[in-house]
């Protein structure tokens, strides 16, 4: 019980600090990497409940395609994915976000999966923003 609260209120705050944001991407959809299962995955929920807020929010995963609210929109490459949005959750550990250049996007890695380049600069554990 302990862990799914901790799960839960996770996903509240990450929801709370994406929703000041207009666009949203948000990569990873499944419960972790190198599968397509779904269930009870936090970035499928994340995208359901800001799609509800109305939030424009692009989503990508190299597996999973599951069933997403009309107003969420799933994307085939990452960079198709992070093109016009203002904010980046990274979901799921998939290794192929680990190269990504996020430019000058607010990135939220819940995993520390982004490698440190040079125009990274650290907020919080695994909150970044990239300076142009």
């Amino acid at each position: 019980q302990a862990t799914d609260q901790v799960n839960f209120d996770t996903t509240e705050r990450i929801i709370n600090l994406l929703r000041r944001n207009d666009r949203v991407a948000i990569l990873g959809l499944s419960y972790k990497p190198h599968t397509a299962v779904t269930d009870e995955a936090m970035g499928l929920e994340v995208a359901r409940v800001l799609g509800h807020y109305g939030t424009d929010v692009h989503v990508h995963d190299p597996q999973a395609t599951p069933k997403l609210p009309y107003n969420v929109r799933q994307y085939n490459t990452v960079e198709e994915t992070i093109d016009n949005v203002e904010a980046v959750l990274i979901a799921t550990p998939w290794p192929e976000y680990a190269d990504v250049n996020f430019k000058s996007k607010i990135v939220i890695d819940c995993w520390g999966v982004v490698k440190p380049q040079a125009n990274l600069r650290v907020v919080g554990r695994y909150c970044w923003w990239w300076k142009e």
